[in-house]
């Protein structure tokens, strides 16, 4: 520590001592504290036109601060002020720029002093970075990742941003680099966090932010990590109205045939093995309306080719159901399950995930909805739709939106005369009946239990 604050030091020697720091131990980091970070400043300070100390002691600051105590001390030690100063000063080094805001990230995250940062110029450092010609794609990843931590659950921060022409920097990121490098996944999480404010939504949009994260949807060589966060983005935007049906009535993605909802159609059905990709999907497709496209039936399938990846995922499961459900309440819609091992998917879901409520009355009025019509009932019984539904009246006795469900589906299966007595036999009698006995618990499900013995042809008691 003391060669950094010795006039004399060579220039070396502080390199050197700068990349030790870079390299501690995550257990002495937090030890380092004030001390390290007044060290590092004044290294700064005295070699003010050296590039390779500024690269190698903005290093260490950022290493340091992915230590809370480092990042606290640094807000106090006349860190922030310090490591800004350099990006005038190094205005072409793609690394100062780099390391300054991934410190200025540590810094806003450690301390939970997102307003400081960004009052101080970490806004602005982080929308010269992402406008430097010379920029590296590390470097815009942690302008993108400086701007995200800034937005994150901040209302005056992302007022600050979009002031300040924060949207049509991130838009511009998406492209700067291409998907491969990551860089597009950033700016799009960036984007999502000041799309919570639905009135950046429209300019986002406007700006080109839907467009920019369609086409990391329709990008083959797009990573993983990239959809995940584009598709999060079309959702958040495609929940403000206005944004909505001006990404439904583009006409396509740069004037090709592709939509919206086919391009995140695309995505999950080329990354399905991923869960987040999975969930933010669906949530994309449930957001651009998909239960009022023609495109519902396709859309079924993909989720539920996704959901055979991950049926013991309950995020997944809730969240393919929740899309899937409503659609099939459409004749046409269920007629995209022609495989009977899809029903059985569905099925399954409800016994895997017994002890969830909220994926359970999701997975229940999907496959309640299969119940419905007469091309499916005989699969669902086949697949142990029955005995599913029985389940649940006995695991949730006092939730009465599931219990209701669960009775109506199983009229349903009744008024085919070949399930009536599956439905007996399986105890359907009893669990209606234990309905009725606890009607002062609920408004409605008693009329569902009612009118199942009534098709099962007994009286209520």
């Amino acid at each position: 520590m003391g060669v950094l604050t010795t006039h004399r030091a060579p220039e070396t020697i502080t390199r050197h001592a700068c990349t030790t720091l870079i390299l501690a131990h995550s257990d002495y980091r937090g030890a380092l504290g004030a001390e390290g970070v007044a060290a590092l400043v004044r290294a700064l300070s005295m070699h003010r036109t050296s590039d390779e100390i500024a690269r190698h002691a903005t290093g260490a600051l950022r290493s340091l601060a992915t230590d809370s105590t480092v990042s606290v001390a640094m807000a106090g030690a006349g860190g922030i002020p310090a490591i800004l100063a350099l990006l005038p000063r190094f205005p072409s080094s793609p690394t100062v720029a780099c390391h300054v805001c991934d410190a200025l990230r540590q810094v806003a995250v450690g301390c939970s002093d997102r307003e400081t940062v960004a009052a101080a110029g970490g806004v602005r450092a982080a929308i010269n970075t992402l406008a430097m010609p010379a920029a590296s794609a590390a470097a815009r990843r942690s302008a993108c990742d400086l701007l995200r931590a800034l937005a994150f659950d901040n209302d005056h921060n992302r007022v600050a941003i979009v002031d300040a022409g924060g949207i049509p920097a991130l838009v511009g990121a998406t492209s700067s680099h291409g998907a491969s490098e990551a860089v597009a996944a950033h700016a799009c999480a960036a984007l999502r966090c000041l799309a919570v404010d639905h009135g950046s939504c429209a300019s986002i949009t406007v700006a080109g932010g839907a467009a920019a994260a369609l086409k990391v949807l329709v990008d083959q060589a797009a990573p993983v990590v990239a959809c995940a966060d584009a598709c999060a983005l079309v959702a958040t935007l495609a929940a403000c109205d206005d944004s909505k049906a001006a990404i439904l009535n583009a006409g396509g993605i740069d004037s090709t045939a592709i939509t919206a909802i086919e391009a995140v159609m695309t995505v999950l059905d080329r990354h399905a093995r991923s869960a987040t990709v999975s969930v933010r999907a669906c949530l994309a497709l449930r957001c651009l309306d998909i239960h009022v496209n023609d495109n519902a039936a396709d859309a079924i399938r993909v989720m539920l080719h996704a959901m055979s990846f991950h049926a013991s995922n309950v995020e997944v499961v809730r969240e393919v159901c929740k899309t899937v459900g409503p659609l099939l309440a459409g004749e046409t819609s269920a007629g995209a399950l022609a495989e009977e091992r899809q029903v059985q998917l569905l099925v399954n879901a409800l016994t895997t995930h017994i002890t969830d409520a909220d994926a359970c009355h999701w997975v229940c009025i999907a496959v309640s909805n299969l119940a419905k019509h007469d091309a499916r009932k005989s699969v669902t019984v086949r697949c142990g739709g029955i005995s599913a539904f029985i389940n649940i009246l006995h695991s949730f006795p006092g939730n009465e939106p599931l219990v209701g469900i669960a009775c109506r589906a199983l009229n349903d299966l009744a008024i085919d005369g070949e399930a009536k007595s599956s439905i007996i036999m399986a105890g359907g009698v009893a669990a209606a009946r234990a309905v009725l006995a606890a009607s002062w618990r609920f408004r409605t499900a008693p009329f569902y239990a009612s009118e199942l013995l009534t098709t099962l042809g007994l009286t209520s008691p």
